[in-house]
């Protein structure tokens, strides 16, 4: 699997489409460093296990006299300065995929702690994030790890898409959901035990939970580090079709498992899923400048909303008919549109864009 992903990557440097956005040649240095000196070179005082990581990436970079605005700072994210380009993107989803699988494969290969698969999943959903983080904080240190987040998870200035990712589009997935069940699959009632409002009146509260404690969290790695590499080596659609099999494949291990919540659908929806979900997330993030919380609650959200119609709490019974297969046709369709109503840039603000 390792070898695929290199291979694919390594194919799509050929469909480059900006060569006037290439930043030239990139050396890694694989460096472990024991002294607790703070120069480089000579030691970061940092741990054996980070100095491991620890990866030098030498490339041209861009200045602005400027103060930077909300526009610069998206187009610093798109064009990376830390371990950027195709080489980047390689060792980030390598190392997403050691960490996640690492994880999940102790509760499927080991059946003594199958007991703690729900936490293991969520655990090793954090792979992506917390790769991004080592690859950012070696590369450039502490300091260099508290930008990129402050950079990804800014809240303030981007309240409507935050509303928009969070609340309006899944509401509008659900909605549908509904008319369409009560068009082919028949009536449902609302639950009075408990009550239906009273899971309802808690939704908001749970997809702040979901965001930090799901699969969304996930987001941070896909949106935050790597397609802003490889956005910045190919044309934004290719990128995002290219992430949507990487990301859907990153799922794969947990079919394994009976305690994954989507492992009872399809594979083939489940790529359905990710490349059709993978440019409105995106899109999301850079209509928000770089910030990835509407596409971490538009993630959650839909999760939410998944087990609220397989559950009992909202309506009397499940109506989980053909969810997946509706919720994925929706995305497809707002995919395409996004697609065509950006001539296949989906909102990239790239200065060298063409």
């Amino acid at each position: 699997m390792p070898a695929c992903i290199i291979g694919l990557l390594s194919l799509c440097r050929a469909a480059q489409n900006f060569p006037e956005m290439k930043y030239g040649s990139i050396w890694f240095v694989f460096m472990i460093q024991f002294d607790g000196n703070d120069d480089i070179g000579r030691g970061n005082g940092r741990s054996p296990i980070f100095n491991l990581f620890t990866i030098y990436a030498c490339s041209p970079v861009r200045t602005t006299a400027a103060a930077k605005g909300d526009e610069a700072v998206q187009v610093e994210l798109e064009k990376p300065q830390t371990l950027n380009g195709i080489r980047g993107a390689v060792i980030f989803y390598l190392l997403a995929y050691l960490l996640s699988w690492s994880i999940w494969g102790t509760f499927i290969f080991i059946p003594q702690i199958v007991d703690f698969a729900p936490l293991l999943i969520m655990i090793g959903a954090y792979g992506p994030f917390m790769a991004a983080l080592i690859l950012t904080r070696a590369a450039g240190g502490k300091g260099a790890a508290r930008q990129w987040f402050r950079a990804v998870f800014r809240w303030r200035p981007v309240w409507r898409w935050i509303l928009l990712g969070g609340l309006l589009l899944p509401l509008l997935i659900a909605l549908v959901h509904l008319v369409l069940y009560r068009v082919f699959v028949g009536t449902f009632t609302l639950s009075t035990d408990p009550p239906w409002y009273w899971a309802v009146s808690v939704v908001p509260i749970n997809i702040l939970v979901l965001a930090w404690f799901g699969s969304a969290v996930e987001e941070f790695g896909w949106q935050g580090f790597a397609l802003p590499r490889l956005t910045a080596q190919m044309h934004p659609l290719l990128a995002n079709l290219l992430h949507g099999v990487l990301w859907g494949t990153w799922h794969l291990p947990l079919y394994l498992s009976e305690d994954w919540s989507g492992n009872h659908q399809a594979i083939w929806l489940l790529y359905g899923i990710t490349l059709s979900l993978a440019p409105l997330m995106y899109w999301l993030t850079r209509r928000a400048n770089g910030s990835v919380v509407p596409a971490i609650l538009l993630h959650a959200a839909t999760n939410l909303y998944t087990d609220m119609y397989e559950g009992e709490e909202v309506f009397a019974g499940s109506l989980a008919d053909n969810f997946v297969a509706i919720k994925t046709g929706i995305y497809v369709v707002i995919a395409l549109v996004l697609i065509v109503a950006t001539r296949g840039w989906l909102g990239y603000k790239g200065a060298d864009r063409q």
